[in-house]
């Protein structure tokens, strides 16, 4: 049986606030979308980083807290609205960076 036991997370720290937005945008601060969002900012990735990136640096942090999760690994799964090539799949190029397992025995 599978189980999701643990998790995190890995923001940018490059930020881009509504304030700037409205900078390029000043039309868009009469919008009453705005508040209705809930999202005063976003975190951009750099020009120097993939989306794999942010997964490495998050599971990273999590093996980093609990090393014996690194054996206990089966497979990662890994989903983004953008991706680092066409192929081979992020996954499998995030477990293999990590070190973890790659066989199904």
């Amino acid at each position: 049986m599978s189980k999701i036991s643990e998790t995190a997370i890995y923001l940018p720290r490059k930020t881009f606030t509504n304030e700037d937005f409205f900078t390029l945008f000043p039309e868009e601060r009469a919008s009453k979308t705005w508040p209705k969002l809930g999202i005063n900012k976003r975190h951009i990735i750099g020009h120097d980083e993939i989306p794999s990136d942010m997964g490495f640096k998050a599971a990273e942090k999590l093996l980093n807290q609990n090393s014996k999760l690194r054996d206990e690994i089966d497979f990662i799964l890994f989903t983004s609205p953008e991706r680092d090539y066409y192929t081979p799949v992020t996954s499998g190029v995030l477990q293999d960076r990590l070190g973890l397992k790659n066989d199904l025995g």
